[in-house]
């Protein structure tokens, strides 16, 4: 290693700027280890930096793979900046390990004209044989990583088989202390997994209620909760439709433990780690963990795959509208709207109807806020809100229009294509049923000694004609949809002037049904909360929507966010005419008139109790000072309709519904 003091400095006033940069690899080592390496570099840093040195130290513990590590890239960043003098580095493995990495953060240097120096690989770049140093020191860090991936692998399938590697564990099972373990007292020697005997009467009754009520994983979440159990692979302990789901789904409940169901492959460009699920997972059979029987497993996990439309492993999936589409696609306001209140999305509760999704049950009812709002009514009052803007500005009108235009073709298209798809299917559909049914209907004119034999053929064809038919219908319903979503399109004009006339129709119509025109939106309209409002003189709770449009999307200028307020429900009528009774009154008494209740009434056309209420209202909202008769909450309110801590409803009967409600 060349040992010639730093030539020149590149700070006017002489004082050399130093980077040590130092790592470890994963939480378990000790962070002194960098502070260690450090003080292994200062003597060869007071040797080749004498004189006045800035020394700035950047070490973390990350992956040397990852090109996403926050010192390292606020090293980087230094040396971009080309104020650095040198850079000192125990070994380059320190900085990166991956050969490529390696080269392209020493051209970088060599770019700013940073001297590197690393005396583990005796390495420094003003050493004209630098380059061949490099080369051999970075093949040599970056042997150690398939050396090293192999051990780990190669021990930890060991220790699979020898019942280890229980990183985590299921619910029904505890984890054992290697002590335990090797004692061999609370079962097979080297187990650390043992069945846990208050857990098995839990997972029996939720077999019980798959098989016999046939609930799903949103009820068996729920009643999980009621009971007060613990999901231990949660944070929280929380209970979710996916958790139960898998849970019921895992073979450790007939006993049989899986090992690497996801791998965790290496992306070489960014360094990190990309999760795909193994079709082959390593598998032991452990008879002792058993709570039920792989012929019991089995019959449960077919009616959940019958009725169960949830997300996850498993069948069902055909069932769900939503099979293929990305979760980020969805049409407006979905996955758009938010809860003022915790941040959550807004989901679609029931009859077009919003709310917060982490107010459910089986979310827990973790945000208080369970205010609802109408969809349509959210759709007209934002989209209306973002034509008023767009009107003011002839540019994005232009971009608005031409964006409508655009997204009407695209939907002819596609729409003409999609009434085949599903024509064909439907035909494909009725050729099988027409089939089944005559199958069906020649093996009943067989010979009748084999009847008995032929009564259980035939049931299980009827029952798959009746699914086919039940297929077939739902082919036939979706193609009528497509029929009439392709006329609606052939039927609407293209051209500039009626797209302009019926703008605020068209675009409603394509926010709800476009993913193209909702995502349009989100960029237009990056914010939209829900939040919960309350009047003054009433427990009534009502959504306000705080949104902010932005029109540079369809302007082309710079960012512009624009905040706006809409209450998305009617107010009652005392609330609507506040401000013409109070008109009226004081100008009854400016003209030296009694501002009675029924003079104000009759000038109005109102009643004379909406007068009273209003005029109470008003007087309210002057003793609280108060511009408007509601109160942003931000907490839960003490008092609220239709806000009480109820039973889940759908464990109820009728008549404990009734009488629930009846006492609130």
């Amino acid at each position: 290693m060349n040992t010639t003091p730093l030539a020149q400095i590149k700070s006017p006033d002489g004082v050399a700027v130093v980077l040590l940069i130092g790592r470890v690899s994963t939480p378990q080592q000790d962070i002194d280890n960098i502070q260690a390496s450090y003080r292994y570099l200062k003597p060869v840093v007071e040797q080749l930096v004498p004189g006045r040195k800035e020394i700035i130290e950047y070490g973390d513990q990350g992956s040397g793979m990852s090109l996403d590590r926050d010192e390292m890239n606020a090293a980087e960043a230094k040396i971009a900046s080309g104020v650095v003098d040198a850079v000192f580095i125990e070994d380059l493995s320190r900085a990166y390990r991956e050969p490529s990495q390696i080269q392209q953060f020493l051209y970088r240097c060599i770019e700013k004209e940073t001297r590197v120096v690393c005396p583990g690989d005796n390495l420094d770049t003003s050493d004209e044989n630098w380059y061949q140093t490099a080369l051999f020191a970075g093949v040599r860090h970056g042997m150690h990583i398939p050396d090293t991936v192999r051990r780990v692998r190669r021990t930890a399938t060991h220790s699979f088989d020898r019942g280890g590697m229980v990183i985590r564990h299921r619910y029904g099972c505890r984890r054992l202390s290697k002590e335990q373990a090797e004692s061999g007292k609370l079962g097979p020697k080297g187990l650390k997994l043992d069945k846990d005997p208050a857990a098995a009467p839990v997972i029996l009754e939720l077999r019980r209620l798959v098989l016999e009520e046939r609930r799903g994983g949103a009820y068996l979440a729920r009643y999980l909760h009621r009971k007060g159990i613990r999901n231990c692979n949660s944070r929280d302990g929380r209970w979710t439709s996916a958790t139960v789901l898998a849970l019921l789904r895992d073979p450790i409940l007939y006993g049989v433990r899986r090992f690497r169901s996801v791998l965790h492959e290496r992306n070489m460009l960014t360094g990190r780690h990309v999760r795909l699920k193994n079709k082959e997972p390593l598998t032991k059979m452990w008879p002792e963990l058993a709570l039920m029987t792989e012929a019991e497993w089995t019959e449960m996990n077919l009616v959940l795959n019958e009725i169960c439309i949830e997300s996850g492993p498993g069948g069902g999936r055909d069932l769900s509208k939503r099979r293929g589409v990305p979760r980020a696609n969805a049409v407006f306001p979905f996955q758009h709207a938010t809860c003022g209140i915790c941040g959550s999305a807004m989901i679609d509760s029931s009859k077009r109807m919003m709310k917060c999704r982490k107010c459910l049950p089986r979310e827990g009812r973790i945000c208080w806020s369970r205010v609802v709002v109408s969809i349509d009514r959210l759709v007209s009052d934002v989209i209306g809100g973002v034509i008023d803007l767009v009107k003011d500005s002839p540019i994005a009108m232009e971009t608005l229009v031409a964006t409508v235009q655009k997204t009407i073709s695209e939907h002819r298209r596609s729409g003409e294509s999609q009434v085949e798809v599903h024509r064909r299917r439907a035909d494909k559909l009725s050729t099988r049923c027409r089939k089944l049914a005559t199958a069906i209907a020649a093996m009943d004119d067989d010979d009748d000694d084999t009847s008995d034999t032929l009564s259980e053929s035939d049931n299980e064809l009827v029952k798959q004609l009746k699914t086919m038919q039940n297929e077939r219908r739902e082919q036939l319903r979706l193609l009528k949809i497509a029929e009439n979503d392709a006329a609606t399109a052939d039927a609407t004009p293209l051209d500039a002037e009626h797209v302009l006339n019926d703008l605020p129709g068209l675009l409603t119509r394509l926010a709800t049904s476009s993913f193209e025109v909702a995502d349009f939106l989100r960029r237009i309209i990056p914010t939209l909360k829900v939040v919960p409002i309350q009047a003054i003189d009433s427990d009534q709770v009502h959504p306000r929507l705080e949104v902010i449009i932005d029109l540079s999307i369809l302007t082309g200028g710079d960012p512009n966010p624009r905040p706006f307020v809409y209450d998305c429900f009617d107010a009652a009528v005392h609330y609507q005419r506040r401000n013409d009774v109070i008109h009226k009154r004081d100008q009854l008494i400016a003209e030296g008139r009694k501002a009675s209740l029924n003079k104000i009434a009759a000038a109005l056309g109102i009643g004379r109790m909406t007068v009273r209420r209003t005029l109470q209202l008003d007087q309210r909202m002057r003793d609280l000072g108060l511009s408007e008769p509601f109160k942003v909450l931000t907490t839960a309110p003490t008092s609220a309709s239709r806000w009480r801590n109820e039973t889940d409803r759908e464990d109820l009967g009728k008549d404990e519904i009734r009488r629930t409600d009846n006492a609130a």
